[in-house]
């Protein structure tokens, strides 16, 4: 089985992307609320400006996407 890359990022008031970080395969999809809560807390430029890439699509992760979704 192969292991695909995932890259979380968010983007800078430039519009850059910033890694933030990076998991291999589908058991590093995305985080709990809870997980969630304390990225916001500890760097909050994340909070609705989190996106992950996964198999060259990118999603926004946030609270509402993620927890309506999974």
């Amino acid at each position: 089985m192969r292991n695909d890359l995932i890259l979380y990022f968010y983007k800078d008031q430039a519009g850059n992307n910033i890694p933030f970080m990076y998991g291999e395969g589908i058991s590093d999809l995305p985080f709990s609320q809870e997980e969630l809560k304390q990225i916001n807390h500890n760097v909050p430029i994340t909070k609705d400006n989190l996106y992950m890439s996964y198999q060259g699509i990118i999603y926004r992760l946030d609270a509402k996407v993620i927890f309506n979704h999974l």
